[in-house]
């Protein structure tokens, strides 16, 4: 009996030796990290990010002589040549009709871990997002309500939110959203205060609408013999403007006339938020907000649901809404901003 008794205590103690053995061991495996097969992009990306070039340009893993095997070459910034960017080109000359946001790629870089983005090759080749088919990212919108509520410099209760390929995209479907209203106008009249963003000259021309025609600056409508309270007219108020950074109110009121936010510069990084916009139809894009211009993002918030469906239409036919590996790079940029904002860190690239 005493014999049975021990070799029950000894299997006990052996059974439990063997559970403790195996909770310990998926422990260790679960918190362990094996990459299969994010090395290789991993280390490309390091490399790149590796090379020096003066503080004067960067290297990318898409770089010319890369599939041959090469390191990636810098590409300088104006101004600068060398293979490490490291020679300042004499009587070179700044340009003042267009920029690029590359003043915020320090932050970037202190924040590599956090903004830097693998996905496999099999991410979202589908059309659309599964769970509901549509063309837009619902976490990438939450992040963009999340981020306007945060900073304070738009509402977006009661808002739809839509993507479009940068805001220059954007314009485009808002003033064909627009400008589709059920009038006896026969052509309607695109304005804007002067100094304005010439692309929105440029756009109508280009695409030569055969219901809108620009009329140029909203203060000369206002006071023309043509503003007759019944003409339809669409004004784009860009505020901070583009390019006197002046904040700006809409010139024009009235029920034949339809606005146009274009918010873009509207964060605190380049002017004051002295409230939160609450607008039918305003633009923000991911240029202004990030500095990732190359990435072409954008988006709208819209509070009239026809026209919302008109813009969604638009950007449906021309270009099945934005791409999906844009709408994760943005989805994580935003992350890293909203995160910084909620630990009070102002400015975000501080």
């Amino acid at each position: 009996m005493m014999k049975m008794k021990m070799l029950l205590v000894a299997a006990s103690i052996i059974l439990n030796l063997v559970l403790i053995i195996h909770i310990l061991y998926n422990n260790s495996t679960t918190t362990t990290w094996n990459p299969s097969w994010t090395n290789r992009a991993a280390e490309e990306a390091e490399d790149a990010a590796s090379v020096s070039c003066s503080g004067h340009g960067r290297a990318y893993i898409d770089g010319l002589g890369v599939l041959d095997g090469n390191k990636p070459p810098c590409e300088c910034n104006n101004c600068y040549t060398g293979d490490y960017c490291s020679f300042l080109l004499p009587d070179c000359h700044a340009d003042a009709n267009s920029g690029d946001p590359l003043f915020l790629e320090p932050f970037w870089m202190q924040t590599a871990e956090g903004s830097a983005v693998v996905e496999s090759g099999w991410h979202r080749m589908s059309y659309h997002f599964h769970e509901d088919g549509s063309h837009v990212s619902a976490e990438l919108e939450k992040i963009i309500r999340k981020l306007h509520n945060l900073v304070g410099n738009a509402v977006t209760g009661n808002r739809y939110v839509i993507f479009g390929t940068g805001a220059t995209q954007l314009i485009a479907a808002s003033v064909h959203a627009l400008s589709q209203t059920n009038s006896s106008s026969p052509t309607t009249r695109l304005v804007s205060a002067i100094p304005y963003y010439n692309a929105y000259k440029e756009q109508t021309d280009f695409f030569n609408y055969a219901n809108l025609k620009f009329e140029g600056d909203a203060s000369a409508w206002k006071k023309s013999e043509h503003n007759d309270n019944l003409t339809q007219v669409i004004e784009i108020v860009t505020s901070p403007n583009n390019p006197d950074g002046k904040l700006k109110r809409a010139v024009l009121e009235g029920s034949n006339v339809k606005t146009i936010h274009d918010y873009a510069y509207y964060w605190p990084h380049f002017s004051p938020i002295t409230h939160p916009a609450d607008e039918d139809l305003s633009l923000f894009s991911l240029t202004k907000t990030t500095g990732h211009a190359g990435s072409r993002f954008g988006w709208a918030l819209v509070k009239d649901e026809a026209v919302y469906e008109r813009m969604k239409r638009y950007l449906t036919l021309s270009s099945m809404g934005v791409s999906r590996d844009t709408q994760l790079r943005a989805l994580q940029l935003l992350k890293v901003v909203s995160w910084r904002w909620r630990r009070g860190c102002f400015p975000f690239w501080l």
